[in-house]
């Protein structure tokens, strides 16, 4: 968790051990329990504030992304991840760390966490569609993420995630090895300007959900499979098809 105070460059980077071990322990884990592929690491940015931005489909999801990475990501995420998780998933989320956002209305509180985060060099976390998706399937994402975007304009990188939805973590399941595949995109800017309104908040987050879906596989990409800027999103893909 990020302290009460004023979040410095020192914290807003900081990978303690506690984080480190967690993420061995996930990464060990994707490695024994599943046929994990990750492409596209080139892509982010060693340094420097950064949006990271992917589809959700699974509670794995936030360590599976910082396990892909090279940098600590913090993710933006409901209050009640803190206060109704047990176990080790609560033990995950202590170590990984998140910045609380109460769900029903503007939390402007954790906007400011979530800017000032960014401000020091911080990579921070976001699932635009705001709620898993079992079936895998993108949804239409909400205003959240673009709440963080444009005020900020900070690099954007999109991850594409398969393999994980309906996924069971039980004693049965384990050595099913289901074949998870993260691919991740070319960071890029929001072409809006820094002020939300009602109809920038819309665009950008589908902006933002055009670069996740051409990453993803086209039975994956629900609304966006046929979105008119889906094509603009993914011109290499589309000419390498």
């Amino acid at each position: 968790m990020l302290p009460s105070g004023p979040i410095g460059t020192k914290e807003a980077r900081a990978r303690p051990l506690g984080f480190r071990f967690a993420n061995w322990v996930v990464g060990m884990a994707f490695r024994i329990f599943a046929r994990w592929e990750v492409e596209g690491r080139e892509n982010v940015p060693p340094e420097g504030p950064l949006l990271v931005i992917a589809n959700h489909t699974h509670y794995l999801d936030p360590p599976l992304v910082n396990t892909c990475l090279s940098r600590r990501v913090m993710f933006l995420a409901k209050r009640e991840l803190i206060t109704e998780t047990t176990g080790w998933r609560h033990w995950c989320l202590l170590h990984y760390g998140l910045i609380p956002m109460r769900r029903g209305g503007l939390d402007r509180e954790a906007l400011k966490r979530a800017s000032e985060f960014l401000a020091a060099g911080g990579a921070l976390g976001l699932f635009p569609e705001g709620t898993r998706s079992r079936s895998g399937v993108l949804q239409r994402a909400q205003g959240g993420a673009s709440m963080v975007a444009l005020p900020n304009q900070v690099p954007i990188v999109p991850m594409g995630i398969s393999g994980l939805a309906g996924v069971k973590i039980k004693p049965g399941t384990l050595f099913k090895r289901p074949r998870v595949r993260v691919r991740i995109g070319e960071p890029f800017h929001l072409p809006y300007g820094t002020t939300p309104t009602r109809g920038t908040l819309v665009e950008a987050s589908d902006y933002m959900m055009e670069r996740i879906a051409a990453l993803l596989p086209e039975e994956q990409r629900g609304y966006y499979g046929s979105h008119k800027a889906l094509e603009q999103a993914a011109p290499e893909r589309r000419e390498g098809d």
